[in-house]
C-alpha cells in the first residue's frame, strides 16, 4: 500500500474529503490500476454527488479486480443514484453471488426492488438479509414497509412490532406502525403510535403530518391543525402539510384562514388541483361565489374529470338561480357517491318514455331532501306503468298516506326491492323534468300528517289561546364545521326577550342536542311559556303531527323546516351567510315553498343580526 493511498484512506475515514481527493489522485498517478484506490476514490466522488465519475472509477476498479465485493455494492449504489435501477439490481446481485452472506447487498437489493414496485421480490430479499442478521431493527423496519406496500398489512404490523420489541424508541417504526394501523382501520391505535413517534423525535415532520392527517380524518380538526402547524414549522415549504392545515382549519369553521393557506399552497404548486377545489369550498363558505367558481374551474382545467369540483361548481349555479345549468353538473355526485352505481338497471333521466315500464325512485341524501323532492312523484306517476318509491325508515310512516293518494308503492331503504325496469335518484328528477325557477312543481301544502298522530299530539298540548311557535336551532350534530347551527347560548338572551309577550307559547322541536347547549336548555325550559314535546319525536310522522298544531315554525335549515314548509305551515328559516343552494340568494321567499320566509346573515357567522330580524318580525306580527 503506497503512502499516498494510506494518506488518502485516512483522510477519507475522518471526513477530510478535499485532502482525500488530492491524495487519491496522487496515488493513482503512480499506480493507475490500484483497485482499492479506484474503488474508494469512486466512493468519494459518489459522496460529492459526482455520480458519473464515481461509476467510471468503480468500473475501472472492477476491471482490475472483478471479485472486489464491496465495489459491486457501491457500484449499485452509484447506479441507483443515477436512476439506473435495473443496472443497480445487477450490481447488487453480482455482489451477492460473490458473497451470499453479504447482508448489506441483500438490503440494498431489496430497497431498490421496493422502489421499483417489485414488492414481493423485495420481501424475499429482506428476509434473506435477516437470515444473516436476525432481528436487525433496520432490516425489519424496511421489511415492514415492503409488506405494507404489497398489501400484507397484518404482516407489516407484525414486522414493526418486532422492531419495537428490540428498539422501543424507534421513531421510524412507530410512525410506520401508525400508518399501518390507520390502513387497517384502527385509527385510535394509529394516533397512539404517531404521538409516540413525535414524543421520541420531536423534529419528525412526517410523523406530525401523519398525526394531523389522521386527526383530520376523525374530524378532530382543531387538534389536526396543531399537528400540521408543527410539521410546517419543521418544513415550511411542504405543500401537502400546508394543504392539510388549510383543510383542518376549514373543517373547524375558519374559512378565511383556510383560504390564506390554500393560496400559499398554490404559490408553491400551482398545479395542485385538490387545493384549487378546497379553496373554492372555503370561498363558498365566505360567500365569495364568483371567486369560488373560478377556483373550481381551475381545478377542472387541471383535472377535467374532477367530480368534486364539477359538483361544487354546479351548486353555485343552482344557488345563483341557474337551475337548468346546475342540474347537469349536479349529476357529478354519482362519480363521488356509489349508491346508484350499485343498481344494474338503466338510469332514467327523462330522455325516454316510461309507458309500460316500472320506475324505481330512490332517496339518496338527507331527510329534508327527500321531503323537498318527493313533490315530483305525481309527475312521474303520470308517465310510468308503476312507480316504486324508496325512502328512509324515518319517513315511511309520514309518506305512506301520500304514496297511497298518488298511487305509487312505498318501500323502506334496506327492504327487498320489487322488480323494476329503470331507476332515478330522487334528486335527479329536477333534471329529468328540466326544471327552472318558473317550472318548480309546488303547492301550498303537499304533505299531510297521519290523522291518528295528529289526534294524539293534539291531546298532549296544553289548551291555550296564545300562538304556538315551534323552534329548532341546530341541525344534526356533526364534528366538522356546521354552519346550520345556532348556539343556544346566543339564542337565549334574545329568546327571553321574545318570551315577554303573553301571546306566544314556544314548543321545542330540537331533537339532536349539543353538549354545549345543555346548560342554556335547562334555563330556558324553566320558563312557563317554553314547552318540550310530551312524547319522544320518534319519527317524522310525529314531528308533522305536532307541527300541525302549531301556528308557525322557526328553524335553522333542517329537515324539520322542510316538514313544516311541506305541510304549508308558516315557516321561518334562519340561514347562514353562504346558504345551501336550494334557498338561492338575496331573497326572503322560496320558490320551492310558498309558506317559507327566509332570514339571512349579513356577514359570516352573524347570527345576532338574524335573531334581531326574527324578533322584529314577531313583534310586527302580534
Amino acid at each position: 500500500m503506497s503512502s499516498a493511498f494510506r494518506e488518502a484512506y485516512a483522510a477519507h475515514q475522518r471526513g477530510a474529503l478535499a485532502l482525500a481527493e488530492r491524495a487519491y489522485q496522487a496515488a493513482l498517478t503512480s499506480e493507475p490500476r490500484h483497485a482499492d484506490c479506484l474503488h474508494l476514490f469512486g466512493v468519494l466522488r459518489h459522496q460529492q454527488g459526482r455520480h458519473d465519475e464515481a461509476a467510471e472509477l468503480i468500473r475501472r476498479a472492477l476491471d482490475t479486480q472483478p471479485a472486489l465485493v464491496g465495489a459491486w455494492l457501491n457500484l449499485g449504489n452509484v447506479l441507483k443514484a443515477l436512476g439506473q435501477n435495473v443496472e443497480a439490481l445487477a450490481a447488487y446481485r453480482h455482489a451477492i453471488a460473490l458473497q451470499p452472506d453479504f447482508s448489506a447487498a441483500h438490503v440494498n437489493l431489496a430497497n431498490t426492488l421496493n422502489a421499483l414496485g417489485q414488492h414481493a421480490d423485495a420481501i424475499d430479499s429482506y428476509r434473506n438479509a435477516l437470515g444473516y442478521e436476525p432481528g436487525d431493527p433496520a432490516i425489519l423496519n424496511n421489511l415492514g414497509n415492503a409488506l405494507a406496500n404489497h398489501g400484507q398489512l397484518d404482516a407489516a404490523a407484525d414486522a414493526f412490532e418486532a422492531v419495537l420489541a428490540k428498539a422501543p424508541t424507534h421513531s421510524g417504526a412507530l410512525n410506520n406502525l401508525g400508518n399501518t394501523r390507520k390502513a387497517l382501520g384502527d385509527t385510535e391505535r394509529a394516533l397512539v403510535h404517531f404521538r409516540a413517534a413525535v414524543a421520541q423525535q420531536p423534529d419528525f415532520a412526517s410523523a406530525w403530518f401523519n398525526l394531523g392527517h389522521t386527526l383530520d380524518a376523525l374530524d378532530r380538526c382543531e387538534d389536526a391543525a396543531q399537528a400540521f402547524e408543527r410539521a410546517l414549522a419543521l418544513q415550511p415549504d411542504w405543500p401537502l402539510a400546508r394543504y392539510g392545515l388549510a383543510h383542518a382549519l376549514a373543517g373547524s369553521g375558519h374559512a378565511a384562514q383556510a383560504r390564506a393557506h390554500y393560496e400559499q399552497v398554490l404559490r408553491l404548486d400551482p398545479a395542485f388541483a385538490a387545493a384549487w377545489q378546497e379553496m373554492g369550498a372555503a370561498l363558498y363558505d365566505m360567500g365569495e361565489f364568483d371567486a369560488a367558481t373560478h377556483a373550481f374551474e381551475r381545478a377542472l382545467q387541471l383535472r377535467p374529470e374532477f367530480a368534486f369540483a364539477a359538483f361544487n361548481r354546479a351548486l353555485i349555479k343552482l344557488l345563483q338561480g341557474d337551475l337548468r345549468g346546475g342540474w347537469h353538473g349536479y349529476e357529478a355526485r354519482w362519480r363521488i357517491y356509489a349508491q346508484a352505481a350499485e343498481i344494474t338497471q338503466p338510469r332514467w333521466r327523462g330522455e325516454t318514455p316510461l309507458v309500460g315500464r316500472t320506475l324505481l325512485v330512490h332517496a339518496e341524501q338527507g331527510l329534508g331532501d327527500t321531503i323537498q323532492f318527493i313533490r315530483y312523484i305525481p309527475n312521474v306517476a303520470k308517465r310510468a306503468k308503476r312507480v316504486i318509491v324508496e325512502v328512509q325508515a324515518e319517513l315511511t310512516a309520514l309518506l305512506e298516506p301520500l304514496a297511497h293518494a298518488w298511487g305509487v308503492d312505498l318501500i323502506t331503504q334496506g327492504e327487498p326491492r320489487p322488480p323494476f325496469d329503470c331507476h332515478c335518484p330522487l334528486l335527479s328528477l329536477p333534471l329529468a323534468f328540466n326544471t327552472t325557477l318558473a317550472t318548480i312543481p309546488h303547492q301550498p301544502a303537499y304533505l299531510v300528517a297521519p290523522p291518528a298522530s295528529v289526534e294524539r299530539w293534539g291531546a298532549s298540548l296544553p289548551t291555550c289561546t296564545r300562538r304556538r311557535i315551534g323552534l329548532v336551532w341546530s341541525g344534526r350534530v356533526k364534528a366538522r364545521a356546521e354552519h346550520r347551527a345556532l348556539p343556544l347560548s346566543l339564542l337565549e338572551p334574545l329568546l327571553e326577550s321574545l318570551l315577554a309577550p303573553d301571546d306566544i307559547d314556544w314548543v321545542l322541536l330540537q331533537k339532536d342536542l349539543r353538549e354545549s347547549d345543555l346548560d342554556a336548555l335547562e334555563r330556558i325550559t324553566r320558563l312557563a311559556t317554553v314547552h318540550t314535546p310530551a312524547y319522544p319525536l320518534d319519527n317524522f310522522a310525529d314531528t308533522a303531527a305536532l307541527i300541525s298544531h302549531l301556528d308557525c315554525v322557526i328553524s335553522i335549515d333542517t329537515s324539520v323546516a322542510h316538514v313544516a314548509a311541506a305541510l304549508g305551515k308558516p315557516t321561518w328559516v334562519m340561514l347562514p351567510y353562504a346558504p345551501d343552494w336550494r334557498w338561492l340568494l338575496n331573497r326572503s321567499t322560496s320558490p320551492w315553498y310558498p309558506s317559507v320566509r327566509l332570514f339571512r346573515q349579513s356577514a359570516p357567522d352573524d347570527w345576532g343580526s338574524v335573531l334581531e330580524q326574527v324578533r322584529h318580525a314577531l313583534q310586527a306580527s302580534d
